[in-house]
């Protein structure tokens, strides 16, 4: 069984968590276990299990995973991502539904992680000029975020890939 793990990482926080994912997989199942940034990652018909990890962009993975996510054709998949928002808020579902929904139906989706992540400034300036004044609110959620990915973040994520690979039956 081929495992793979791709990420695409803005400011590190979606390699973070990606690497930690990749240490629980070495753990539970360490044969053919691979990792690599999408901008080297390999032929993804080629592995049985995949990890998908992107920064969120515009509510959703950023272009370049998109474009790889849209090559995989019935695998087992799962998806983790990294932004500036609450992991359990409704604007992380909808970056989590706008990611699943450009995966082809052939695949299955065996679960899903969002971890809260510090912001880019040049996209924290780009919000200020299209979301007006900064509110107290926003400006604690972005204090917030610059603690993140945060050690209970990666055990967080590498529990996450125990219960994927337990899902699929690798373990």
């Amino acid at each position: 069984m081929r495992i793979l793990t791709v990420y695409s990482s803005l400011t590190g926080n979606t390699k973070t968590i990606a690497e930690a994912i990749k240490r629980e997989i070495d753990r539970l199942a360490p044969r053919n276990a691979e990792i690599f940034p999408v901008e080297n990652a390999p032929n993804p018909q080629k592995y049985d299990l995949i990890f998908l990890g992107f920064w969120a962009d515009k509510g959703g993975a950023d272009e370049k995973m998109k474009e790889y996510m849209s090559k995989i054709r019935a695998k087992k998949l799962a998806l983790f991502f990294t932004a500036g928002v609450y992991a359990d808020s409704l604007h992380a579902e909808h970056i989590f539904i706008n990611a699943r929904n450009v995966l082809d139906k052939s695949n299955e989706l065996l679960g899903n992680f969002r971890c809260m992540g510090k912001i880019d400034p040049k996209i924290l300036e780009l919000s200020a000029k299209a979301h007006g004044p900064m509110t107290p609110e926003r400006a604690a959620r972005i204090e917030e975020a610059k603690k993140h990915p945060d050690e209970n973040d990666c055990i967080n994520a590498q529990s996450f890939a125990s219960g994927v690979l337990r899902k699929a039956s690798l373990c």
